[in-house]
């Protein structure tokens, strides 16, 4: 399904298509254009609102958009003048930092209650509360597209289509940002080396959805048989089926949460040796935990998310000062030398950076979605998945380039552009 977006100081635009495909004879082949538009948005506005039917009201008729011809087109050899600078330090501490704060609060938490639930809420529940809310967007629709998304016509349709709102929102020297699923950002990026005209007026991207299942698929593959699928049949969790399907990620949902669950459990089994050997910096996040278990124990929405926050900010100064951190390291470099050990931290810290991915798509963080995606790649490469670590490269070096090339566009989306606001529960 490609999306696109057209960053502007006074709206910001996005356009998805989707294909519609009816069982049976005579199946009716279309593509719906849907446009996302950002409301309420500082700025002077430079062009006049692009009114846009309302797509709950949307239904298919006779009216659509001729489709542009376009054949197959050939292989064409890319060749990068400019050098790309791999980012070896990987995700920021400060990212790690609030991860970390997160995780500790939690062991601490059930530590204190005797193995009971814990008061501080999960990893979507708690980054909900700390997280700032971003302009609803409105939606609407254009015409229908008669053709499959995946076939050639198509897809330079709805390029052409989608270079034409810059002239409607920011102009000529402006490119519309575009997003496909993978599939289709493979025969998009085909389409844009045959056709070097085009590469001033857009910028794909590859969609998040796909690029977590791919790296919940690696992450499974190299989990299989390690004994942690084999801990959740044994336990009752998830059957046989289930945790096939999990391995798989044949269902998104289930198999994120089947890891968060796991990842929680190992680290706090990790964090519990670790307060063992520096029972004093255990002593010091004790104390900031409890702050944060008070203020997740209030009732009020809004006063809760304000109290979190703040909590948050008192527990992440305590551990910065401690230098929890550098010091956790320091600490699992010289357990690693067991291999079991070494087995579980490498478990953890891939679905950490897979947690820190999917959080880029709800905060809306450029700088965290490079970082995170420059992990993610060391993954597909382990793991061999063929087509990711093929196209995620150049994904990530296209992204990069928006820099240099096209730095308002670079500024629009490193201001919360990237990602796409949800008028109901962000996490």
């Amino acid at each position: 399904m490609p999306s696109c977006k057209t960053p502007d100081s006074s709206k910001t635009t996005r356009t998805l298509s989707r294909t519609l495909l009816a069982g049976g004879k005579g199946t009716t082949h279309g593509t719906i254009t849907a446009v996302y538009q950002k409301a309420d948005v500082p700025g002077e506005p430079i062009a006049p609102p692009l009114v846009i039917g309302d797509a709950r009201s949307l239904s298919v008729t006779p009216y659509h958009v001729d489709v542009l011809h376009c054949d197959k087109p050939k292989p064409q050899p890319i060749h990068r003048t400019e050098d790309f600078v791999i980012n070896e330090v990987g995700v920021s501490e400060s990212y790690q930092l609030t991860q970390l704060g997160w995780i500790v609060a939690s062991a601490i938490s059930r530590m204190k209650e005797g193995g009971q639930s814990s008061k501080i809420p999960g990893w979507a529940g708690y980054y909900s509360l700390l997280s700032a809310g971003q302009s609803v967007t409105q939606v609407g629709a254009l015409p229908l597209l008669p053709e499959v998304a995946h076939e050639w016509p198509t897809l330079l349709t709805v390029i052409m289509q989608a270079s034409q709102l810059r002239y409607l929102a920011v102009g000529d020297d402006h490119p519309t940002v575009i997003s496909f699923d993978m599939a289709l950002y493979e025969k998009v990026l085909q389409l844009l080396d045959a056709r070097p005209n085009l590469k001033s007026t857009v910028v794909p991207r590859l969609g998040e959805l796909h690029v977590v299942m791919a790296a919940l698929r690696a992450l499974g593959a190299s989990m299989e048989n390690s004994g942690i699928d084999d801990a959740w049949i044994g336990a009752d969790v998830y059957g046989s089926a289930t945790t096939r399907q999990i391995l798989k990620c044949n269902y998104y949902k289930r198999a994120l949460r089947a890891h968060i669950y796991s990842y929680v459990a190992l680290y706090e089994i990790a964090l519990d040796e670790f307060f063992m050997d520096n029972p004093y910096l255990g002593e010091a996040c004790s104390e900031a935990t409890e702050g944060v278990e008070a203020a997740c124990s209030k009732g009020n929405k809004c006063t809760k998310a304000e109290s979190v926050k703040e909590a948050n900010i008192t527990l992440l100064e305590a551990l910065a000062t401690a230098e929890v951190v550098k010091k956790f390291k320091e600490w699992e470099t010289e357990r690693s030398k067991n291999a079991m050990f070494k087995s579980m931290m490498n478990y953890i810290h891939r679905v950490e950076t897979i947690l820190f991915f999917v959080a880029v798509s709800r905060n809306a963080d450029l700088m965290l979605h490079l970082e995170a995606g420059e992990a993610l790649n060391k993954m597909f490469f382990a793991m061999d998945r063929i087509k990711n670590k093929r196209l995620w490269p150049r994904y990530i070096a296209d992204m990069n380039d928006l820099r240099t090339n096209y730095p308002n566009t670079w500024r629009e989306l490193e201001a919360g552009n990237i990602s796409l606001p949800r008028p109901s529960s962000r996490w």
